[in-house]
């Protein structure tokens, strides 16, 4: 994960385009250590999502809708953040908290037809992950 961290911090200075091959791949077996320590990994993952959010300003989509008076618009609001945050940890390779932040866009907007699709997405992904 810290090679990770350190490419975020590059894309964060520079321009970057994704490219949706593998360039690494590795072998999973019973005392593989990422097996063992799932759960560090996964924290560590979290961490690294919520590095790139501070990084990239990403959060500041929530600002101010808490203040839209309309309800209907404000939720519309907060499913297009969740949507917005979504995509850009699916671009990160951070399908879990991608797939959270989509299923939370659909919380506020059932409706919300993009986010069912990145959804589907960000869970076929992981599927193919495992």
């Amino acid at each position: 994960m810290e090679e990770c961290d350190r490419f975020i911090r590059i894309m964060a200075r520079h321009e970057y385009e994704f490219i949706p091959v593998p360039g690494v791949l590795y072998m999973k077996h019973g005392g593989n250590y990422m097996m063992e320590k799932q759960e560090i990994f996964k924290e560590s993952a979290r961490q690294i999502h919520q590095s790139m959010i501070d990084q990239m300003g990403i959060d500041d989509l929530f600002k101010n809708i808490a203040s839209i008076e309309n309800e209907d618009e404000r939720r519309k609001q907060y499913s297009l953040a969740f949507l917005r945050r979504g995509k850009f940890g699916q671009a990160k390779g951070c399908y879990q908290l991608a797939c959270q932040d989509f299923e939370r866009a659909l919380v506020f907007a059932p409706e919300n037809m993009a986010a069912k699709k990145y959804l589907k997405k960000v869970r076929d992904e992981l599927v193919l992950c495992r």
